[in-house]
């Protein structure tokens, strides 16, 4: 069980005596599965314990009696995660093969069997909600008969004889609403109307920095350019990053924006230890991580990012920033960094210098 109130992970089964018993993960880094990203939870059951891993990572570990389900032909029963409760009861998805697993391991090649349970939360870009809106809306104003949930199976003829004309067989197809069309037309405008930068098809892969050292990067930051977007379109704009005592990294994004200083704060995480360089950031509990690549940096004088998430493949989004440890960089090392960017098929003709003069630190 995924329980979103509390933070933890539980797992259920049967003793020998045919008794319920339970065991609950809480640890660190379980908890951070709860932020709102994509995430894979084995759970590897042995006779005298269980054992939680995430992401391939081994996390925590639990005392269990023996299963009284075990079975002989290398198939078992292992338990079931039932559903993620919310603080008011709501139940958030969970899926994959979760109640039964064969004796391969899915990360170890220990023989102990893992159940995996992939737990993600979107939140999808408003454009998207209006489209989604809109087909919600379609069994109140399609002219067709329309109903919610999924189609029946009524009985049909029996013995049906295709040869026989005497029993009439009808067919109809429907063209798409109007409130279906529009849905679709407003997906395929994205691109051509977005700030930011949109392009058709799915997001690349980007080489990043090697054996990238997150405590030589934390700190303050300041933007040098960057691909316009919608969140941050002031002036003294800097970021300060620092490690928590859960492992993972508060985010302080300032900037000021109408004479007015305003600051966000979020949580990165590295979301695979085999590359360090491609964290993800969130500055809501109820949003996805966004990617966050480093894609090279020195540490002391600069750091060039790249951030990319697509729609369905089709099309994508892409944020590109080019950071200093003080409030100007030397020509010359931006003008390396940008070159990076083209190198990556970026479009640099889009950056955009960020005001840093008269600024102070926030």
């Amino acid at each position: 069980m995924v329980r979103a109130s509390g933070q933890t992970v539980s797992f259920y089964n049967r003793d020998q005596r045919g008794e319920t018993q339970r065991v609950t993960f809480d640890s660190s880094p379980v908890k951070r599965i709860f932020h709102g990203s994509f995430h894979k939870l084995h759970i590897l059951v042995s006779p005298g314990g269980v054992r939680l891993d995430v992401d391939c990572q081994e996390t925590e570990q639990k005392p269990l009696g023996p299963a009284g389900n075990t079975s002989a032909d290398g198939y078992q029963v292992l338990g079931k995660a039932s559903r993620a409760i919310g603080a008011t009861g709501q139940s958030a998805t969970v899926s994959g093969p979760v109640a039964t697993a064969t004796t391969a391991a899915r990360c170890h090649g220990d023989g102990r069997r893992p159940a995996e349970v992939s737990l993600r939360v979107c939140a999808p870009p408003p454009a998207m909600l209006l489209a989604a809106l809109l087909l919600l809306t379609l069994p109140l104003s399609a002219p067709q008969l329309v109903r919610w949930g999924a189609c029946p199976s009524p009985r049909v003829q029996p013995n049906f004889d295709l040869h026989k004309k005497s029993i009439p067989i009808c067919g109809c197809v429907v063209p798409p609403p109007p409130a279906m069309l529009l849905a679709a037309l407003l997906l395929l405008t994205l691109p051509l109307s977005a700030p930011q930068l949109v392009r058709w098809g799915a997001c690349p892969s980007p080489r990043v920095q090697p054996n990238f050292d997150l405590h030589k990067y934390l700190g303050r930051w300041y933007e040098i350019q960057k691909i316009p977007n919608t969140f941050a379109r002031g002036k003294c704009i800097q970021a300060q990053y620092a490690l928590r005592k859960d492992g993972t990294i508060r985010v302080l994004n300032c900037q000021v924006l109408k004479d007015k200083t305003r600051c966000g704060e979020g949580t990165a995480v590295i979301k695979d230890m085999r590359e360090k360089a491609k964290l993800g950031v969130s500055f809501s509990f109820f949003t996805p991580y966004s990617p966050y690549w480093v894609l090279s940096t020195d540490y002391s004088s600069v750091s060039i990012v790249y951030s990319c998430t697509d729609v369905l493949h089709l099309f994508r989004y892409e944020y590109a920033f080019i950071l200093s440890r003080s409030r100007f960089l030397d020509p010359r090392t931006l003008h390396h960094a940008r070159g990076l960017l083209d190198t990556e098929g970026l479009d640099t003709s889009r950056l955009q210098a960020t005001d840093q003069t008269g600024c102070k630190d926030l």
